[in-house]
Parts: structure tokens; sequence; C-alpha cells
């Protein structure tokens, strides 16, 4: 498949970076495994699975570079990630176009790099598989197909992970994705004492429209509600099907009056929409919403998860179509 370069577009390749969700995320087995084969292979002092953040380098796995991350600027990935082919350079200090690269100036010194692109499937390097020596070399072409192989490995692994952390019929979170995310979430809430609301909701009567419209009418009113969370939250909001008819909106930064907020403009609008089910049918349904803040104490979520449920349920008893604060 030919895939069309986009390396004018640096927004776009940002936003493909993090559709991915590993930025600082823990330390993975596949991606270690990854550094060990490069490294046995090519035999090369040190190796990265290097991503281009808007102005810092992440490694997600490295060997011989003893560092997690790097400003961007001036970094030999900062050159490679426009290009359209592979960077070799055989020796750092004798070429010109690199004399202020940031890791060749610093221990252990990086006199020579071969670096491949990780290609998204839409265009976009996020980011580097590179290989590095503190002595000149002049990589040789089975060094490339390794290297070049082994890029694919990463986006082929990225790509898996990214299908089966999506629902299949909304294209919001799974289940499991969501509570994997949102465990780290909390985590990073409660180490940096910063605030983060969550909200769960559930479409009412929803047995009464699959009963009486059938399956795939109910099903449209499932991708219409995941739509509009999508569409009326933020960037670093996150929505997620925890299964059937129920949906849960993680916000980290968000304290409980603004998550209410948030959660009843959905509420409001999606009783408002008339909702095109087929044979020429227009529906209009109502959610009930369970929306509450991590307490000061709280180290995990499923406590969390727990007071937002009951407070949904607490909504329900009082007549559905409604948000209820905890």
């Amino acid at each position: 498949m030919i895939v069309n370069l986009k390396n004018n577009d640096e927004e776009g390749r940002i936003l493909a970076l993090e559709r991915y969700d590993i930025l600082d995320a823990p330390e993975e087995a596949s991606f270690e495994n990854v550094m060990n084969l490069v490294q046995m292979v090519l035999k090369v002092p040190m190796c990265a699975i290097s991503l281009v953040d808007r102005n810092r380098l992440c490694f997600k796995a490295q060997r011989g570079l003893g560092i997690d991350e790097v400003p961007r600027r001036n970094t030999l990935c900062d050159i490679a990630i426009s290009q359209t082919v592979p960077l070799a350079v055989e020796d750092v200090f004798t070429d010109l176009r690199f004399a202020d690269c940031a890791l060749s100036l610093a221990q252990p010194r990086v006199r020579s790099y071969l670096g491949f692109p990780l290609r998204s499937p839409e265009g976009y390097n996020i980011g580097m598989l590179c290989v590095m020596d503190t002595v000149p070399r002049l990589f040789a072409e089975t060094d490339y197909a390794v290297l070049n192989n082994f890029a694919k490995v990463i986006m082929n692994d990225l790509e898996l992970r990214q299908a089966a952390s999506k629902d299949h019929l909304t294209g919001t979170l799974s289940r499991r994705a969501w509570i994997e995310k949102s465990e780290l979430e909390v985590e990073r809430a409660a180490r940096y004492k910063r605030p983060i609301s969550l909200a769960v909701l559930d479409i009412d009567r929803f047995k009464y429209v699959n009963d009486t419209f059938g399956h795939p009418a109910g099903d449209r009113v499932i991708k219409y509600i995941a739509a509009l969370c999508k569409k009326m939250i933020r960037k670093s909001d996150y929505c997620g099907r925890l299964g059937g008819e129920e949906f849960a909106i993680m916000m980290p930064e968000t304290v409980l009056g603004d998550a209410y907020t948030v959660t009843e403009r959905i509420r409001a609008s999606f009783e408002k929409a008339l909702i095109d089910v087929g044979a020429a049918n227009l529906l209009s349904c109502t959610i009930s919403v369970g929306v509450t803040e991590r307490s000061r104490h709280e180290l995990e979520l499923a406590p969390f998860v727990r007071r937002a449920d009951d407070a949904l349920y607490q909504a329900k008893n009082d007549g559905r179509n409604r948000v209820e604060a905890a």
C-alpha cells in the first residue's frame, strides 16, 4: 500500500501521535523486546523508540541512553521526523548539518545514527526507531532492512492495540481500554493532587426502543449518543462504552461543578434530538447521568465509578432524564 507522507501538517501529526495514547505510559514488554532484538542483531550500544511530541522526544523504550526524554529542538530525531526517507549519519561531528544536535553533545556521545520513521497508516511520522553508535559508522543495506522491518512491527502492534481499544459500534473506547486509561488518570490525579471528575450515563427505557423498533434502531440511538458525547467534551476528556447503552466520560482537571455543566448540556441536547432510526421513524430519547469528583483520599478507580453509578441510579429513581451529582 502506498501511503502519502504528510510532513507539512504538524497539528495532524501530533493528533496522530496522541491517538495511540502511549506518551508517558508505563514500560511495556513488547517494546522492550524490540529494543533487545535491535541491539543484539545490529550490535549497537544505543537504540531507541523515540516518540516526537510537540516540544520533546519521549523514549518509549531505549538502550544505552539512560534517559526517558529530551527537549525536541536540535535532535537527530527532530530532523529525521520530517524526512521522506530514513536518516543515516555516518559521523555527526564531521557533518555540519548536525553540529548542534543535543544528544551528540551529551554523554554518551552519539557519533553515528540511523533512524527509520514510525509512520501511521494516514502518512504521519509519529516517531523514529533509531540506532546509534559512539564511533563513526557506515550502515550497511542489511542494517536498513532490519530496522525497516522492526519499525513495521512496532506500528503493526500499535494499530492492533488501537483497533482492540475501540468499541466496534460507536468508535468510543472499549470498556477495557477506558478502564485501563482511567486507572492511570486517577493515579495521576491523586499523585499530583489535581481534580478529576467522572460521569456515567445510561439511555432511558432503552429496552422499549429495541422491542418496539428493533435492534438496528437501538444501534442508531447508541451511535447518536456516543457521537454527541465525543462532540461536546474536550480533547483531554474521553468517553468509553461500558456495555449496552451505558457510557462513561472521564474529565481530567475538572471539578464537580464544571463536570455537571458539561453533562447537563449533553443531556439537554440529546433530549431535543430527533434520531432517524429507519422506516421513516424519528425517535426522541433521554438519558440519565450520575456525575462525581474524585475525593482527595481516593487512590483507585473502583470506588470512584461506584459513586458515579450510585448517582446514576438515583437519577433513574428520581424520574430519569436528569443529571444527579454525588
